[in-house]
């Protein structure tokens, strides 16, 4: 899935229920060629190219100011699994 795709439902995501959205990768090895760490990495990569873009097109709509993008950007790569997790 592409990170365009993801910011679409990521962005529906972090406007109903942005405390419940928490950051994750689907590392795991797909083949001899591309292993544990280069598929996680695409994965890393690619959500926080997600989340970059589901937050650019809520500020660019004027849904959200630059200080909540940021906030929710904590709340989903941190805080959210803080909260949970309690640590």
């Amino acid at each position: 899935m592409t990170p365009r795709t993801q910011a679409l439902w990521l962005r529906e995501w972090l406007e109903i229920v942005p405390e419940k959205v928490l950051f994750g990768t689907d590392g795991y090895p797909y083949s001899d060629e591309l292993g544990w760490p280069e598929a996680t990495w695409i994965a890393n990569r690619n959500a926080r190219q997600a989340l970059g873009i589901a937050l650019t097109g809520m500020f660019g709509d004027g849904e959200i100011s630059r200080s909540r993008a940021g906030e929710l950007a904590r709340m989903v790569l941190r805080a959210n699994a803080q909260a949970l997790y309690r640590f």
